[in-house]
């Protein structure tokens, strides 16, 4: 901070001159200091050409002058007045000093006085934003005539003062820039490990804190390219997302289209073995009743044959066997109630059967219209098809149990009209073998 302000004073008086014709000539250099932020400060002071030189009286300029390629300048103010020493440069916070050239004693001011001042060095500097620089509307130092060491001097209470303010200033400069590289740090730091959010936002307050520095604005580029990957990586994989579960779901899907498929075809096959059963039955039952209805109609032609053979032989034998014919009538009428009671008997077993192949029709037609009904309702009821298909099994169970109840009813009904058929025929070969002998 020194270099800020640094005074050396040299008197060079080689002769008396008249107070009004003297000057003090000032001599200093100019230097350009530069901030290079990025996670880390770098400062870097070179010798700053074309900076501006101006005596003020008042808001009058008295005398301009610029700095060299190397950064150095002279300029004289003149004898007997209040000045102020203005150094600036685009950009930057210019530099005041108070220069005084009045109390010079005549007898000091002769006509060879040439008083020079040497300023080490001025700084000047961008300013940073957020920082208060408003101690540079001050001098940084006075520099008037001292009668006691006769030469011009800074007033040192006043200069080391200004120093220590400007050590302040500079502080609050070094601490923003920390915060600053550090907030950078921060940032390079998230980009590197790819938190590209973090990154952004920290970049940002850096660009908040000291606004326009090119690093983080560079970094951003950067940032944005990041987050571009990382949307474009996001919604790649919520793609790959979409696609994986979209095949899933269509292996789902055949999954349980096979599987309803399976159950329909089981369902029909079961169904289709039911519909052979019950025609099979059908036919058994028809075949049944066809050998039935021709054993009827053979034991009928062989009763009318008997009753030919037998009304031919009562016509022969009516006159010697008067008595004998009524006994026959009897007998007759006997037979024929008992024939009465056989028709009675197979017209009961036809129309049973013909009861129980209208229950089958019936059976069947309410088959076929739960068949058609099925077909239109598969769809909504493909998860049911398993409780269907225990109940058709368990329906197949107790129709086949009533069909066997039915076929055993059938069988004892035909056991016992074969008895009774054996029976008759038996008591007719007996009537027979009777009259036979009788005959005789």
């Amino acid at each position: 901070m020194k270099k800020y302000i640094l005074f050396i004073v040299t008197f060079l008086i080689t002769g008396l001159a008249f107070a009004q014709t003297w000057t003090l000539k000032l001599e200093s250099t100019v230097e350009l200091r530069t901030f290079k932020l990025t996670n880390k400060s770098e400062i870097i002071e070179a010798p700053l050409e074309g900076a501006t030189i101006s005596i003020y009286k008042g808001a009058t300029v008295v005398k301009t002058v610029q700095s060299a390629a190397n950064g150095k300048f002279v300029i004289e103010v003149p004898a007997n007045g209040n000045y102020i020493l203005e150094v600036s440069y685009s950009n930057c916070n210019p530099k005041r000093f108070s220069i005084s050239t009045i109390g010079v004693p005549e007898t000091v001011a002769t006509e060879n006085y040439s008083p020079s001042f040497g300023i080490e060095g001025v700084i000047m500097a961008k300013a940073i934003p957020g920082v208060d620089y408003s101690l540079l509307k001050q001098y940084l130092a006075k520099i008037y005539y001292f009668d006691n060491g006769k030469k011009f001097d800074d007033d040192d209470s006043y200069t080391n003062q200004m120093l220590i303010n400007m050590s302040n200033l500079r502080g609050e400069e070094t601490k923003l820039i920390e915060s600053f590289t550090s907030t950078i740090k921060t940032a390079d730091a998230a980009l590197t490990k790819g938190d590209c959010s973090l990154a952004k936002t920290m970049f940002e307050k850096a660009l908040m804190l000291i606004p326009g520095e090119q690093y983080p604005i560079n970094q951003l580029i950067k940032v944005d390219l990041c987050l571009k990957e990382k949307e474009e990586a996001a919604k790649k994989a919520a793609e790959a997302l979409a696609q994986k579960a979209l095949l899933e779901q269509q292996v789902k899907d055949k999954a349980l289209a096979d599987k309803l498929a399976k159950d329909k075809e089981a369902a029909d096959k079961a169904l289709a073995q039911k519909a052979a059963d019950e025609k099979a039955l059908a036919d058994k039952l028809a075949k049944e009743k066809e050998a039935t209805d021709k054993a009827l109609a053979q034991k009928a032609a062989d009763e009318k044959a008997l009753a030919d053979k037998l009304a031919k032989e009562k016509e022969a034998t009516d006159k010697a066997l008067a008595q004998k014919a009524a006994d026959e009538k009897a007998l007759a009428d006997k037979l024929a109630k008992e024939k009465e009671t056989t028709d009675k008997a197979l017209a009961q077993k036809a129309a049973d059967e013909k009861a129980l192949a209208d229950k089958l029709a019936k059976e069947k037609e309410a088959t076929d219209k739960a068949l058609a009904q099925k077909a239109a309702d598969e769809k909504a009821l493909a998860d049911k098809l398993a409780k269907e298909k225990e109940a058709n099994d368990k329906a197949l169970a107790q129709k086949a149990a009533d069909e066997k109840a039915l076929a055993d009813k059938l069988a004892k009904e035909k056991e016992a009209t074969d008895k009774a058929l054996a029976q008759k025929a038996a008591d007719e070969k007996a009537l027979a073998d009777k009259l036979a002998k009788e005959k005789e």
